[in-house]
């Protein structure tokens, strides 16, 4: 079994990677991790078998380093190798190990070499041409444990290759005593080599990918921008085989290390999607909060039936997420300061329910539904207020969520439950396997 380490997963090239850092810049203080996403098992084996082309694309006329062998006083070098075939009859994960990690396995992989021999005798060098057909039973690299790195998704670096059922065949070229010096080389170095090319084509497929994801978002008419990142939280394989991340939105100087939820794990078949994002009740607060600070609430008003003027401005939000049954259930509370013609000042709680919506571009928004009824209120100037609200609401409330590009959104199901929400999506892709799914 060889180990290899990834560098290059480990320390992420941060020029290439800066779209992914993933801040919340609304002048808020987050202090709660507020959204986990979760990746099943099916999308999982479903990326995993999309590398096959990639695989097959990166091995096809690429080189392989020097190999040597000597026996007594002769000697090999095999130069300028060039894999000319590389072809499986499966490319997929598993899981495997005291842990059921996943493992990407090849079988019935069968590789042809080719390039040009130095052949080292005494004082004399002869140069030729050779070939050599090898077939594995099986090439398996892993365990592909989760991990991340400057708020990057990344996978642990350490890489195992384990290969069983090595055959070289005769290598083809003139003299039987360098065929069998070719041989050698070949037994010698070609796990390794074959190793080292894996890791590199599989750390160059994440790395692609990775660049498809889009993670920063203009929001309130550009003026602001949210991003999501990793947070401090390490991903984990949930017993059920699910990849969950946690995401946060992070202050430029926090004050507090925010907290983490945990949600409730999907796992029942009928209602399995290649992502899950769980969505607590304060990353919606904060979105609220971000428009309230900005004065996109505040307007005038005319208090009927007297025909007075109100000037409204917004204090403050909170929301709460009620799970009941299958129905979300969304409250949203806006502290607001009320200044009436005779300077007279009110501070006041209004509520709402809203309904949350997706769409297309992978937005979730909110719609106001209806004003809980208070008799303590003034409700002289409530359906004006209430218009406003729902105008404000359509206009700016969009919170985007991490996709992929080139792809579309579909099979969309909410979950409710207590404090926070779920959507389970699909992934449709417009280019060809190669391109990164969840």
């Amino acid at each position: 079994m060889l180990k290899l380490l990834l560098p290059l997963l480990i320390y992420p090239n941060l020029s290439a990677g800066q779209n992914l850092i993933i801040d919340v810049r609304v002048s808020l203080l987050p202090s709660f991790q507020c959204l986990v996403v979760q990746v099943s098992q099916n999308a999982i084996q479903e990326y995993v078998s999309s590398m096959s082309t990639h695989f097959l694309n990166t091995f096809q006329k690429s080189k392989l380093p020097p190999m040597e062998a000597s026996r007594f006083i002769c000697g090999v070098v095999l130069e300028e190798t060039e894999i000319t075939k590389f072809k499986f009859s499966n490319f997929s994960s598993e899981l495997a190990g005291p842990f059921k990690d996943y493992y990407l396995n090849i079988t019935d992989l069968s590789i042809t070499i080719s390039g040009k021999y130095i052949r080292n005798f005494l004082f004399f060098k002869f140069h030729d041409s050779f070939s050599v057909n090898l077939k594995f039973k099986r090439a398996s690299l892993g365990a592909l444990v989760p991990s991340f790195a400057n708020g990057l998704p990344f996978l642990h670096g350490v890489i195992n290759c384990d290969f069983t059922g090595l055959i070289i065949e005769n290598p083809i070229t003139d003299g039987w005593f360098v065929t069998a010096l070719i041989y050698d080389a070949v037994e010698e170095n070609i796990k390794e080599n074959v190793c080292h090319k894996m890791v590199e084509s599989l750390d160059k497929k994440i790395r692609n990918d990775i660049h498809e994801l889009q993670v920063d978002f203009p929001i309130f008419f550009n003026s602001s921008e949210m991003s999501y990142r990793m947070f401090k939280k390490a991903p984990y394989i949930s017993p059920s085989k699910q990849i969950r991340y946690f995401l946060e939105g992070e202050i430029e100087l926090p004050i507090s290390e925010p907290a983490v939820f945990l949600p409730n794990e999907v796992v029942e078949d009928s209602i399995q999607r290649h992502v899950a994002y769980h969505i607590h009740e304060k990353l919606l607060a904060e979105m609220l909060d971000g428009i309230c600070e900005k004065g996109l609430f505040d307007s005038n008003f005319t208090s009927l039936p007297t025909m007075k003027p109100v000037s409204y401005l917004c204090l403050g939000t909170s929301v709460i997420i009620q799970g009941l049954s299958n129905t979300i259930t969304i409250i949203i509370h806006i502290t607001s300061l009320e200044t009436y013609t005779d300077d007279q000042e009110k501070t006041q709680l209004r509520s709402f329910m809203v309904t949350p919506l997706h769409n297309s571009e992978h937005e979730l928004f909110i719609r106001l539904k209806s004003q809980i009824a208070n008799r303590w209120l003034d409700n002289t100037f409530t359906e004006q207020l209430f218009n406003h609200l729902s105008k404000v609401l359509s206009d700016n409330f969009r919170l985007p969520l991490p996709f992929i590009h080139n792809s579309s959104i579909s099979d969309v199901i909410f979950l409710a439950n207590a404090d926070y929400f779920t959507i389970l999506s699909n992934f449709d892709f417009h280019q060809d396997d190669t391109q990164f799914r969840l």
